[in-house]
């Protein structure tokens, strides 16, 4: 027999030594994979912010650069070219600037002499009966050129407002019906034109801007599709929102004959007082107005470009009568009032354009004067 505490003394001083031994190691790899980290993954997440804020449009982003080491070229390279980004993009707003500016003012100048060749024009029209029967056709060639140069300044122009932001909202409480009604009438439109839209429907919004909207629309409506054009104005409120569009229930129904823009229903006016209070205010929710015609409807691929600036369908037929930013200018309209605009093909044939605006754009247009009087304060 041989006592072994000696030997198990040993062993367990050797375990102490190897365990502290082995918790110093892990301490001291603890400290050396921070410090690479630190040197290592720290200049690689300050490169993704500074990427993620180049992306967000914050041109002026720079990394501070420390070393000569491969992060230190990557960051140089970084900087580079987020210099050169910005110097581009400062070349082309101000290229963009001065193109609009360039547009304005041509479309300020040729005003004034359009409004005499416009006069002139005009007398001519007047004395086209007699006139010779050899020039009468050149007068009115001269009168329908003058007439279609003249909405073209116009248009430039108020395409320039939307470009420089300073398009503002002018709001009142709008009848549609009688907002609609007014806008067909105005342009004799009655007779290829169907409405259907109850009375007392009353929106809080620029009445000019919506007529330049629904002349457009109807107009384009009439020019390249099919009659009859038929007009719908209705409500959506929450859950109402996706209802199916009245005048397809019309149909559905069998319904014939909607009602005519000069023979508009009178039951919501002469309707029961709490009724009239509802609607006869503005509110909450969307207005809808669809636009409808009969014709072969729009190509597929000219569908996504129908809002483009001066698109033509063709390249054959690049001259038309209209100035080709019509629905573009009622697609700036709707948006300036918080809306939209789109267009699609129904099923059964014919286009049909979908306009909807909220009932109340106060608070766009409170924006709007915000927005312009911090703008007078920093000048």
């Amino acid at each position: 027999m041989k006592s072994l505490a000696a030997e198990r003394q040993d062993l367990n001083s050797l375990a102490w030594s190897l365990g502290i031994a082995t918790a110093l190691a892990l301490v001291g790899s603890a400290l050396l994979a921070q410090a690479a980290a630190t040197t290592v993954l720290r200049p690689v997440q300050r490169l993704g912010h500074a990427a993620r804020q180049l992306g967000e449009g914050r041109l002026e982003t720079r990394l501070r650069v420390t070393g000569t080491d491969e992060l230190a070229d990557l960051s140089r390279t970084f900087n580079r070219t987020a210099e050169r980004l910005q110097q581009r993009v400062e070349e082309l707003s101000a290229r963009e600037a001065a193109s609009r500016r360039f547009v304005a003012d041509m479309s300020h100048e040729l005003r004034t002499p359009l409004t005499a060749i416009t006069a002139v024009s005009e007398v001519l029209e007047e004395e086209a009966d007699s006139l010779d029967p050899m020039i009468a056709p050149a007068v009115q060639l001269v009168v329908s050129e003058t007439r279609r140069l003249n909405d073209l300044v116009e248009n430039l122009m108020e395409v320039t407002r939307f470009d420089a932001g300073t398009a503002r909202l002018v709001l009142d409480d709008v009848d549609v019906a009688d907002q609609v009604t007014a806008c067909i009438d105005a342009r004799a439109w009655l007779d290829a034109v169907d409405l259907d839209a109850d009375r007392g429907i009353v929106a809080r919004l620029d009445p000019r801007r919506l007529d330049v909207i629904l002349a457009n629309l109807i107009g384009n409506a009439l020019k390249h599709g099919g009659s009859p054009v038929r007009v719908s104005v209705h409500t959506e409120h929450g859950d109402d929102v996706g209802q199916r569009p009245r005048d397809a229930a019309v149909e559905e129904e069998g319904g014939a004959a909607v009602a005519g823009a000069a023979e508009a229903p009178e039951s919501a006016a002469d309707g029961p007082a709490e009724q009239a209070e509802d609607t006869g205010r503005p509110g909450s929710g969307e207005l809808v107005i669809r636009v409808r015609d009969h014709g072969p409807g729009i190509p597929e691929e000219v569908l996504p470009h129908v809002f483009d600036r001066f698109y033509k369908a063709s390249a054959s037929r690049p001259r038309s009568e209209g100035s080709g930013l019509g629905l573009s200018i009622a697609l700036e309209n709707a948006h300036i009032h918080g809306g939209e605009i789109t267009a699609a093909n129904l099923p059964e044939g014919g286009a049909v354009f979908t306009l909807r605006l909220p009932m109340d754009a106060s608070r766009l247009a409170d924006g709007d004067d915000a927005a312009t009087r911090g703008t007078e304060d920093e000048r």
